[in-house]
């Protein structure tokens, strides 16, 4: 209807001169009997500047070419109508498919509307759509009988009021019956549609559970691969245990060691100092009392070592807990700690002035380094376990890296799967995870619809009972009003319209048969030597409605759990030649059967039988491909030997002139090689 840029040729452009026109068009012969129409639509292309163009002056006509010689042209809405007339509109909807997925057009989804695309084939081409008129005709006359019929009762009736409540009655359960019926269409037709879609994506739905799986495997994956990096990552901040853990200290026992043995020979050496002064001055009675005490000339212990406590425990049980030996009441070794321990208690006594100045050393230190000393001394075994502590610390983070290590190939792997697994399908993760979501929610949907399908037919089945005992009644009353003459008419008419609908049915039934075996017939040639199973056609009726489905079966009369694309648009296909052979033998007419790459999901042996049985219907077909093209071995296009066995009346090669830049849309040039 307007002209459209994507037609025009970006060569014809190049080549054409500034100001200059041309025109693009396209030409479509249809004969008919000895006659012929050739179709043109075309439009202008004018170019203002290198960069720029403009189309104009859309036309549509045809130029008829008669039996007798004579050429007529006709334009516009004429051309068009007589187009209609030789390729109906109707029939072009079954005649023209672009790829497989428009094969199916039985499918809801597939049509405009509701409507059972079959159905509308059947009606067309079948000899049920002419009963169906000579019912709705009974149907019609029917009406006026019972019109007729309630006039009279109303004129002659006894009990009028009872007929009026009756009439008013069928009226309330007739529009409640309609009214029923079109919620539970609305209904089964959204259904079946849930269920179509539904079915599309049980492809699907494996691959969207095992992407699910993959996703909870990577998810719990990485959760540990994280846990165990912050494990390592913060257990191996090696500076701070090193404080903190004291791990600074790990080889410091050993100055310890030297530290405590030279305050050990710092103290010895200031008692011996301590002694020699004493002795020589010889100030103070309790000095003497203590150098006279020394055993051996040796140098003794500090005054307060052992410690008070220590010592009165040991006097309270007679041991001397510094060599492990007894020390009984009144012996040497007893009244010497007893002494020891007095010593200790005078030592605490304030000293005098004279006192101090007699003293050798005025401060104490190494006491309080023997003290410091003391501390350290209850660290040896913290210092001594720091290097298992380290060791063990590096052995568990090198064995935590090991796990990291291991999760981290785990991860790859099923990284790995959800790579292969896309490759596999045409679909994104993102797709994935709607498919199984929306998988999930028409299967919930299908049971609710079936469960409110199931609730609404009981109401629809009170009502229809309602109505037909309100009809009885007022038969009754008819009956009684004594007008036999109407009563006859009126069950003439009812009688009339149930034979032609049941003729209509009977009628459908046979060319659904004709469909099914003619559909059958053909699947098979397709499928030469292959396993195939069997096309159904299911015919259901749902009040004035009829539906019909058409699945593939097992021999057994059970579906296939999933068919592949091959098989189901061979399916597609052999329905497609019946219906064209069927509507040639009904209407001595044929028509031509268009596709454009019907069978990408075919093996080559599969396509040229395919092929062949395009040859075997006589009706015209045009078929686009890239089967049985390949490579040479300088890398250049070539048809296998193959094609050469596939049965055509006409076969074209086309393909791009060579060389041509790929940068460059008006270097490419078409060729059309006849094969």
């Amino acid at each position: 209807n307007t002209e459209n840029d994507q037609y025009i040729s970006e060569k014809k452009l190049f080549e054409t001169n500034i100001g200059e026109t041309f025109s693009v068009s396209v030409q479509v012969e249809l004969a008919y009997e000895n006659e012929s129409t050739l179709f043109i639509k075309k439009f202008e292309v004018e170019k203002l500047s290198d960069q720029e163009y403009k189309t104009r002056n859309i036309t549509f006509s045809s130029i008829e070419d008669k039996s007798n010689g004579e050429r007529v042209k006709i334009d516009g809405l004429e051309a068009k109508n007589r187009l209609n007339f030789l390729f109906p509109n109707a029939i072009r909807k079954y005649s023209m498919f672009r790829g497989e997925s428009s094969l199916n057009i039985f499918s809801k989804k597939n049509s405009n509307s509701q409507d059972n695309a079959l159905i509308n084939l059947v009606n067309l081409f079948s000899d049920s759509n002419l009963y169906q008129k000579y019912a709705s005709k009974a149907s019609a006359l029917k009406q006026i009988a019972e019109a007729e019929m309630t006039d009279f009762t109303r004129t002659n009736a006894r009990n009028l009021r009872e007929y009026n409540i009756l009439e008013s009655k069928i009226t309330e359960s007739q529009r409640e019956i309609h009214k029923y019926k079109s919620i539970i269409e609305e209904i089964k037709n959204n259904n079946d549609l849930t269920k179509e879609s539904k079915k599309d994506l049980e492809k699907y739905i494996k691959n969207a559970k095992t992407n699910e799986e993959i996703n909870v495997r990577i998810n719990g994956l990485e959760i540990k691969k994280k846990n165990i990096d912050n494990l390592i990552t913060n257990d191996e901040e090696y500076n701070i245990p090193l404080l903190d853990d004291l791990w600074v200290l790990l080889n410091f026992e050993q100055f310890q060691d030297d530290f405590s043995k030279k305050i050990n020979i710092a103290d010895e050496q200031r008692r011996s100092l301590q002694q020699e002064f004493d002795i020589k001055k010889g100030e103070t009675k309790g000095r003497r009392d203590l150098q006279a005490k020394l055993l051996n000339n040796t140098t003794p212990f500090p005054i307060g070592v052992p410690d008070r406590y220590t010592m009165e425990e040991m006097l309270k049980d007679q041991i001397c807990k510094v060599c492990n030996r007894e020390a009984k009441l009144g012996t040497e070794a007893y009244n010497y700690m007893e002494s020891n321990l007095k010593d200790f208690l005078i030592s605490l006594e304030p000293v005098t002035s004279i006192e101090i100045d007699e003293s050798l050393f005025k401060n104490n230190y190494i006491k309080s380094l023997a003290s410091m000393a003391l501390n350290h001394e209850s660290y040896i075994s913290k210092f001594r376990s720091i290097e298992s502590e380290i060791i063990d610390k590096l052995d568990l983070n090198k064995s935590r890296k090991e796990i990291a290590t291991n999760l981290q190939k785990q991860l790859d792997e099923a990284n790995d799967d959800k790579v292969k697994l896309f490759g596999d399908i045409d679909q994104s993760e993102n797709s994935l995870s709607s498919i199984m979501t929306n998988y999930i929610q028409w299967t919930e949907d299908i049971v609710n619809n079936e469960k409110n399908l199931y609730k609404l037919d009981l109401d629809l089945q009170e009502e229809i009972k309602k109505l037909n005992d309100a009809n009885k009644a007022k038969d009754k009353i008819d009956l009684e009003s004594g007008n036999n003459f109407y009563s006859k008419k009126l069950n003439l008419f009812k009688d009339i319209e149930k034979i032609f609908i049941d003729i209509k049915d009977k009628k459908f039934d046979e060319y659904i048969v004709k469909l099914e075996n003619k559909s059958n017939e053909i699947f098979q040639n397709i499928n030469v030597d292959s396993f195939i199973g069997k096309i159904k056609f299911n015919l259901s009726r749902l009040y004035e409605k009829v539906d019909v489905k058409v699945e593939l079966v097992q021999e057994d009369g059970s579906k296939f759990s999933s068919p592949n694309q091959s098989l189901e648009t061979s399916m597609h296909i052999a329905v497609l030649f019946a219906i064209s052979q069927l509507a040639t033998d009904k209407q001595k007419e044929d028509y031509p059967l268009i596709f454009d790459a019907p069978t990408s999901s075919f093996g080559e042996a599969k396509t040229a039988s395919f092929l062949n049985q395009l040859n075997e219907n006589n009706s015209q077909k045009i078929l686009l491909t890239y089967n049985f093209l390949t490579k040479d071995d300088k890398g250049e296009g070539k048809i296998k030997s193959e094609f050469n066995k596939v049965k055509r009346n006409k076969a074209y090669w086309v393909k791009l002139s060579r060389p041509f830049s790929e940068g460059m849309l008006h270097t490419i040039n078409t060729i059309i090689e006849d094969i």
